[in-house]
């Protein structure tokens, strides 16, 4: 497999299926080419796609052997934003918000956000807290493969190791040093359950212990970079980027971080490979209510050229608690169960900054406590999720129909194959714990 198929976004590389014998093509769907004036169209009930489609107006939505938009071009608009060229990704009121909130007082910007999120939480794309559209664009182009291949099934390599439904990652930014100093309390809260997740610094921001970081490095858990400064200020220009990226590659280097979270998730997916680590987490799924709004949509790992992007997943807790003024774990966890339900995953960002009362580390451990208690989920670190699904996109099929992988995959993770069954036109895929399926977002 060549570097280019390595890092291609598209439906056959996201199912793992076989392929098709002819030329060693990865689909026969029938399509047109990319074009050039994509345009955001709702399909039936499920959700939105941004792509060119000069047919109609609505997109009738049922497997076909030859489909009237580009496959690659409709998964690649949502996975990498491009649908916010036609949206409004930041209001001229949110605008001025920024500019003078360095000069508010922290109740006062509490309060514009709290009042602000009524309207942003209502947007019908991407919706929040949950939108299936990518999701069931996936599925309708494998139920249109199987069309063309004329077979009512087909095998994928399942998404993740030991056949397990779904995965679990914990990851925290350590914004300030009071934050820093908290970390204890949200490990002992993870320790006695025996998860390990990801700490990412903000090198020349605070003071931190080095030895500190050793620690938690020797006892499992792993380090990454937030920034340097969480100044907001990384991807405002090409220069401040290229000024600040030899200090961000030493800090990686020092620190013996392979992550990387952007301060306040502000994103640039032509920039972002050029961090040079082994993976990015700044990119949500779907989240209306941080300064850069929108999401890829994706509840899966995917690639931005040669880094791999794990996208956040559940509402981050700054979120949840301190904008929206949730008291319990209930969106966290009617969200986990949604991800769950397709086989994706939950990419949950707590913060030590907040995490200050036992009221905050029981919605943690109210969390944790459900996703241990369903029995299903991979629970693993950034970096274990970038170890598999690297060796699960470099996997293949041999001709009895056995996973072929690589002996260091095989030895701590096994591949499983799985299949899916297209019954009069709907996708059923088995999973433990019933067929993966979506369904409508989840109720706010």
């Amino acid at each position: 497999m060549n570097r280019d198929q390595l890092h291609k976004n598209n439906f056959a590389s996201f199912w793992k299926i076989p392929s098709t014998g002819v030329e060693d093509k990865p689909y026969l769907l029938r399509h047109p080419p990319v074009g050039s004036n994509p345009r955001l169209l709702k399909f039936d009930d499920l959700g939105y796609l941004y792509m060119t489609f000069d047919q109609a107006q609505e997109l009738p939505w049922e497997p076909k052997a030859n489909i009237q938009f580009n496959p690659d071009e409709a998964v690649e608009n949502l996975l990498f934003e491009k649908y916010i060229k036609v949206k409004e990704s930041k209001s001229a009121c949110l605008g001025i918000y920024y500019k003078i909130r360095p000069s508010l007082p922290r109740r006062a910007q509490l309060l514009f956000r709290r009042i602000y999120s009524f309207r942003q939480r209502r947007k019908a794309f991407p919706a929040w807290p949950f939108d299936p559209s990518l999701y069931e664009l996936y599925r309708i182009l494998l139920a249109s493969e199987m069309k063309v291949r004329e077979t009512d099934e087909i095998r994928y390599i399942g998404f993740w190791p030991g056949g397990k439904r779904f995965c679990f990652v914990l990851t925290h930014d350590v914004e300030t040093e009071k934050g820093f100093k908290n970390i204890d309390r949200l490990l002992k809260v993870e320790k006695e359950r025996d998860v390990r997740s990801s700490w990412n610094i903000v090198p020349e921001r605070y003071d931190f212990s080095p030895k500190k970081l050793s620690e938690l490095v020797e006892d499992g858990f792993e380090i990454g970079l937030h920034g340097l400064y969480h100044d907001g200020l990384l991807f405002s220009s090409r220069k401040i980027f290229e000024e600040r990226l030899p200090r961000l590659k030493e800090s990686f280097k020092r620190m013996g971080a392979v992550g990387f979270r952007s301060p306040a998730t502000h994103r640039n997916v032509e920039w972002m490979s050029e961090l040079g680590c082994l993976y990015d987490s700044s990119f949500p799924d779907t989240d209306p209510f941080e300064p850069q709004a929108g999401g890829s949509l994706s509840i899966f790992p995917y690639f931005l050229d040669g880094m791999l992007e794990l996208p956040y997943t559940l509402p981050q807790d700054h979120t949840l608690f301190e904008i929206l003024g949730e008291k319990t774990a209930a969106i966290w966890i009617d969200k986990t169960e949604r991800i769950a339900r397709c086989g994706g995953m939950a990419l949950a960002i707590i913060h030590p900054d907040y995490a200050t009362s036992e009221k905050r580390l029981d919605c943690v451990r109210a969390l944790i406590d459900h996703v241990l208690d369903r029995g299903d989920a991979w629970i693993a670190t950034p970096n274990e999720v970038c170890r598999w699904w690297l060796s699960r996109r470099l996997m293949s099929w041999d001709e009895s129909g056995g996973i072929k992988a690589d002996t260091d995959t095989i030895n701590n993770w096994k591949p499983i194959p799985a299949k899916a069954i297209l019954e009069r036109d709907r996708l059923v895929l088995p999973a433990q714990g019933g067929p993966l399926e979506s369904g409508m977002p989840v109720e706010s």
